[in-house]
């Protein structure tokens, strides 16, 4: 499936369940910091609105392809297969998640002497 805007996604996450708005958070301390409490606990993607000092209508949204489910389902992806046979996370976009950070932790860097200051 492919997205003609945010809403959509939006829409769909929240459909899911996969979606929690939150309102009347601070901008400068509570945004980032609800948005990292919930990539620890693997938490759903976030919407905040009523942001005090904004506009109303302004809103901020985090953690919105933050597990595998939700990126397969950002790229139009089987996102049921993307939770693996039991909904545990082990399937084919995980995978592929698990091996590129794999290989992107293999690379060491290469220092070389500087002979010529």
């Amino acid at each position: 499936m492919l997205w003609n805007d945010l809403r959509e996604y939006l829409d769909k996450l929240d459909e899911l369940g996969m979606l929690t708005t939150v309102r009347d958070a601070h901008w400068d301390e509570e945004i980032g910091v609800i948005s990292e409490l919930m990539i620890e606990r693997g938490g759903p993607a976030l919407v905040f609105d009523n942001i005090p000092g904004y506009p109303q209508g302004f809103r901020v949204t985090t953690n919105l392809c933050l597990t595998p489910v939700h990126m397969a389902l950002a790229l139009g992806l089987d996102y049921g297969a993307a939770a693996g046979p039991d909904g545990g996370g082990v399937g084919p976009v995980d995978e592929g998640l698990r091996a590129r950070s794999t290989a992107r932790g293999s690379r060491r860097p290469h220092f070389r002497e500087c002979v010529d200051g």
